[in-house]
């Protein structure tokens, strides 16, 4: 059984990532070039969708728990729809459904491919391929765990030995501002109750006064926008879900956009554009030299390039428009929503849609010969709100009226639920 649920949970983690990437991906470009700080929260999205996801797991009502008793799938749902939950949550629903016991029962992408995995290529097939999954997410998460403990302790020697150059006030708190003689990578902030900033001595030395300040305004913005917990949640859903196609790589463009928001952040506080960009080429020229390993995202390459241009074009930037609110309604859309994942059972409180539901067959065999029974049926639904009591009674009301649509081999057109 945990090898079974270990495979659901990581297929539907696949279907998570690319039902967000699609709602979000549209309005990616258009959001960044007016609001960096934005762009960044619409990259967190996919990862953020893919770990709710988890951490929700399979509903109790789903199939999958049925189908690991035994019970086999008569009739198969597709179902199109909507629904707005409590509090005001909108959702799109587009997701699989099996009919059994007079029952109709949600369930994900996951079950079907488990069940053409253990047909084609055996029974266990499904369960290893679970457990080897998330063995090796595992392991990967270990490894992040003793590098993060490790760099922990090195900290304290670092702070220890680094010299006080001043204090500056974020989020009411008081943030020192030291130079390191021993660390030669990139600037950084780490710390929550008592966060400081490290700058490697030599690039302090190398910096202009206007640099210094640029760089001191931007690391500070890393602290005031909390990306310490961004970049952690980046790093853990990268590890989690390793083999998920193109979430890695999601992940790292996240963490670009993350560096361009704290870069807007700084030059809104008052740094200076070309002093900024000038600070990122000199630190990553340092760094090359001293081949030292960059902790930050201060290296050659097009990210550089791209922060460097930014910078240099902050005055000819797009117009700063209010796309708060939409902004927050597309977040709660997208972690609400349900794309051939497991999906939430309406309440009491929900309101949902069903625009459309295709009922079909599995192929089986009757009187020796291989055929298969096709049943199409669109419904149009009103809306409605599904309380949980007496939802079993008007399910089995439904799938025996469906059943005998189907026996006389017509196609129905149903009304509301």
């Amino acid at each position: 059984m945990i090898g079974a649920l270990l495979f659901n949970l990581t297929v539907n983690a696949v279907g998570s990532f690319v039902g967000s990437l699609a709602m979000v991906a549209p309005w990616q470009r258009a959001v960044e070039r007016r609001s960096a700080g934005w762009g960044a929260v619409l990259f967190l999205l996919p990862p953020a969708k893919v770990l709710l996801d988890l951490i929700r797991g399979i509903p109790g009502d789903s199939f999958f728990w049925r189908q690991l008793d035994g019970v086999i799938q008569e009739v198969g749902v597709l179902q199109m729809g909507a629904s707005l939950r409590a509090p005001l949550l909108p959702s799109i629903e587009l997701h699989l459904g099996a009919q059994a016991e007079n029952c109709t029962r949600s369930q994900s992408i996951a079950e079907p491919i488990a069940a053409w995995l253990s047909r084609e290529a055996g029974a266990s097939v499904p369960s290893l391929m679970g457990v080897a999954l998330a063995t090796t997410a595992g392991a990967l998460l270990l490894r992040r765990a003793l590098t993060a403990l490790r760099w922990r302790r090195e900290l304290e020697g670092l702070r220890l030995s680094s010299l006080l150059l001043e204090t500056r006030e974020a989020r009411r708190q008081q943030v020192e501002v030291r130079a390191s003689l021993q660390h030669q990578g990139a600037p950084f902030v780490v710390g929550g109750l008592h966060p400081w900033v490290c700058i490697p001595l030599s690039l302090w030395q190398a910096l202009t006064p206007a640099e210094r300040e640029a760089v001191v305004l931007h690391e500070l913005a890393h602290l005031e926008r909390l990306d310490a917990l961004a970049l952690g949640l980046l790093g853990v859903v990268a590890d989690l879900c390793w083999f998920v196609p193109g979430l890695r790589a999601w992940c790292r463009r996240a963490s670009v956009q993350i560096e361009v928001a704290a870069d807007q952040r700084a030059v809104q506080r008052g740094a200076d554009p070309c002093a900024l960009a000038s600070a990122l080429v000199r630190s990553v020229e340092i760094t090359r030299a001293s081949f030292a390993p960059s902790l930050g995202l201060i290296r050659p390459g097009p990210s550089l390039s791209r922060r460097v241009h930014l910078l240099l074009a902050a005055g000819a930037t797009a117009p700063r428009l209010p796309i708060g609110l939409p902004l927050i309604m597309l977040s709660a859309l997208v972690l609400a929503s349900s794309i051939f994942g497991n999906r939430l059972p309406r309440t009491s409180r929900s309101f949902g849609v069903n625009f459309a539901e295709y009922y079909y067959n599995r192929s089986r065999k009757r009187d020796d010969h291989e055929t298969s029974d096709m049943a199409g049926c669109v419904a149009a639904r009103g809306v409605c709100s599904e309380p949980t009591g007496g939802e079993d009674q008007g399910v089995r009301a439904r799938g025996h009226a469906r059943d005998t649509g189907r026996a006389a081999g017509d196609h129905r057109v149903s009304g509301g639920r």
